[in-house]
């Protein structure tokens, strides 16, 4: 780090510092306006931190711009410093900036709210703080070093924060069309996919910590998101200390880890989803149409010009078959083995079990039964084994029934420790004359004998014993 170029950094933009400080300061004026009680503290956080991460994705670009500027590359390369400490010197100086206006905007909040502040609570948001800027902030150097362009800065830095959601969404698809008995099981929210929202509630859990002393709800998936794209801004920002060349500058950003890459995943993930949702070939045209004209229109961002190249052409029919072969893949194997596949029944962590039935002649009033967090038993796991075995389902689509005059929903699911993916047991019953609800009671009679307490309701919430609630069932049924 140069002392020096700190300084100069910290008087040259000085400006935007204040207007940043400005911004913070506002909400903190508006928190205080509108507060009634300490409880109102974790809404101003709610805002700040949304604030600050905007700011550890835009900052980092804007100091940094001097290197992709035709203008001033050259002044940046000629001045009396190596250039490898300006860059170091430049992400130390993005980085306090923040954290300096954090803890001067939320100074204010933190005092009125002492008397119920956590101090372990308070150093452990104080610390992560730092270390959650220093991180998006690593992230956002490295793709900006990676890419010749403000613009191509912004687009790739979008890219490479969507893509992971991409994934995500091409799973969901995958689960919900092709395999009946197999759910995602990632936490609470895609927050584990998409780095803004895993970063906030990693802000947001040491807040709370803070003002209300809660327990922390550690989410492994959130703290791995991060990790992850850190290393991959650390791996960015080393490669191009040692490569960056002056004549980049403003230069069609061509690396494979830029838009070659964002555009191969995002059109592949779009291809995929396509398949997966196994519309009919007039359908399926249609969108392989649409994803071509965002796929021409992602080239001509990254060349700046619209052309249709032999390569082009030939690596988006790559992508369609390859789509196509995973789909045909997956039938093959019966999704690729997920329907026949299940866990040691020692990890079991937990077992839900629900039932719905709608009565839809009558204002769709109904009943519905369930039961969380099962006590573990030899029978009931047994029990589970036996009917994981018989009745494995290997359905690409689970149909609904919206002319029939009731509809019958009922699963179980069973949540593992060691796996992202929880696997769910359904009982889809649905028709004219409850024959299939009849038979369904033959589980939910074995499950009441070995023990399961059910939690059984009407849609108006009155409860009732599962003996009253499935004579209230079978005589609505005959009804």
């Amino acid at each position: 780090m140069n002392k020096e170029y700190l300084k100069y950094l910290f008087k040259t933009h000085r400006n935007l510092n204040i207007f940043l400080l400005v911004i913070n300061l506002l909400f903190t004026m508006i928190y205080f306006i509108n507060i009634h009680d300490v409880y109102n503290s974790a809404s101003y956080f709610s805002i700040i931190f949304v604030i600050v991460i905007i700011e550890c994705l835009v900052l980092p670009i804007v100091e940094l711009s001097i290197i992709q500027n035709r203008r001033s590359v050259d002044m940046f390369y000629s001045l009396p410093v190596k250039h490898n400490e300006i860059i170091i010197t430049t992400y130390i100086s993005v980085i306090s900036k923040i954290y300096i206006i954090l803890l001067i905007s939320s100074l204010p909040v933190i005092l009125y709210s002492l008397v119920h502040i956590s101090v372990i609570g308070l150093i452990g948001y104080l610390i992560v703080s730092f270390l959650l800027i220093a991180c998006v902030s690593l992230f956002t150097m490295g793709i900006n070093l990676k890419c010749n362009s403000i613009i191509d800065s912004f687009v790739i830095l979008s890219g490479y924060i969507l893509m992971p959601l991409l994934v995500y969404l091409v799973l969901e698809v995958f689960f919900d069309y092709n395999i009946a008995n197999v759910i995602l099981n990632f936490g609470y929210s895609l927050s584990s996919f998409f780095l803004p929202a895993a970063v906030y509630k990693i802000f947001y859990e040491f807040a709370s910590m803070m003002l209300y002393n809660d327990s922390l709800v550690f989410n492994l998936g959130d703290y791995i998101n991060v990790i992850v794209y850190t290393a991959i801004g650390l791996g960015f920002t080393l490669y191009e200390l040692k490569n960056r060349k002056p004549e980049r500058a403003e230069q069609i950003t061509d690396a494979f880890f830029t838009y070659p890459l964002v555009i191969g995943v995002t059109t592949l993930c779009f291809l995929l989803s396509v398949m997966f949702t196994r519309m009919d070939f007039k359908d399926t045209i249609l969108y392989v149409a649409l994803t071509f004209i965002a796929y021409s229109i992602m080239n001509f961002v990254y060349i700046r010009k619209v052309t249709f190249t032999k390569k082009s052409v030939l690596l988006f029919v790559l992508a369609i078959v390859l789509s196509f072969g995973a789909i045909k893949l997956s039938d093959i194997t019966d999704g690729f083995g997920l329907v026949y596949s299940y866990r040691n029944c020692k990890q079991i962590r937990d077992v839900n079990f629900h039932a719905s039935i709608d009565l839809m002649e009558d204002d769709y009033k109904g009943y519905y039964i369930e039961s969380y967090k099962i006590n573990e038993s030899q029978e009931l796991i047994d029990y589970l084994r036996e009917y994981q075995d018989n009745h494995v389902q290997k359905e690409h689509v689970i149909n609904d029934c919206d002319s029939c005059t009731y509809h019958y929903y009922s699963y179980i699911s069973i949540v593992y420790d060691d796996s992202l993916l929880s696997y769910r047991y359904s009982m889809n019953r649905s028709g004219d004359d409850g024959s299939d609800i009849r038979e369904c009671f033959e589980t939910l009679d074995k499950f009441n004998d070995i023990g399961i307490e059910f939690y059984c309701y009407d849609y108006e919430g009155n409860g009732m014993d599962y003996a009253e609630w499935k004579e209230a069932v079978l005589s609505a049924l005959d009804d």
